[in-house]
């Protein structure tokens, strides 16, 4: 037994169709690629190591630098004392 083909659609609707689905795509991307921009000047920004103090650059360069001599001892020189 054979069924009728008839058209259901016509191609005015499936172009839209189309268009719609491609404006989609566009924007999604768009979204996308704006968002990672976003997110990559916004970890420059909070990074100490760029847009940090003078004292935070200098403790990423040159390592951490002991405030008061003798402050860390380990606990059998605190002992002797």
């Amino acid at each position: 037994m054979r069924f009728p083909v008839t058209k259901t659609t016509t191609d005015d609707h499936i172009a839209s169709a189309l268009g719609a689905q491609t404006g989609g795509y566009g924007f999604a991307s768009f979204s996308y690629i704006v968002g990672s921009v976003l997110l990559f000047f916004a970890a420059i920004y909070i990074s100490p190591m760029f847009c940090g103090s003078v004292f935070e650059k200098k403790m990423m360069w040159k390592g951490a630098v002991e405030i008061e001599p003798g402050y860390a001892k380990n606990m059998d020189e605190a002992d002797k004392v």
